[in-house]
């Protein structure tokens, strides 16, 4: 497999983000580049979420005392992944 993934400073995150959903969770990879994604900003110590996320647990996270906005995906960068599955060749046998 190899993924890359357009978005600067966001790239090592979207990168850990997305195998996560691939290894762990067991997406393929249309389902895991369009799962929503995170982003930490570590300077204004910020977390932004995709709207689907932030829906889910962004109050949860806000009521902790973090801050949490909801964002559209344009900040989270674009995913490219191609993923290559051999297959077993069949020997026949020869009579």
């Amino acid at each position: 497999m190899t993924v890359t993934l357009m978005g600067g400073d966001m790239q090592a995150q979207g990168h850990a983000e997305l195998l996560v959903d691939v290894i762990d969770l067991g997406a393929n990879l249309q389902a895991a580049a369009e799962m929503a994604r995170f982003r930490h900003d570590q300077v204004a110590n910020e977390l932004s979420l995709e709207s689907p996320l932030y829906r889910l647990v962004g109050a949860e996270l806000a009521a902790m005392g973090h801050k949490v906005e909801s964002v559209d995906g344009s900040s989270m960068g674009g995913v490219q992944a191609i993923l290559f599955t051999p297959t077993r060749l069949r020997r026949t046998r020869r009579a």
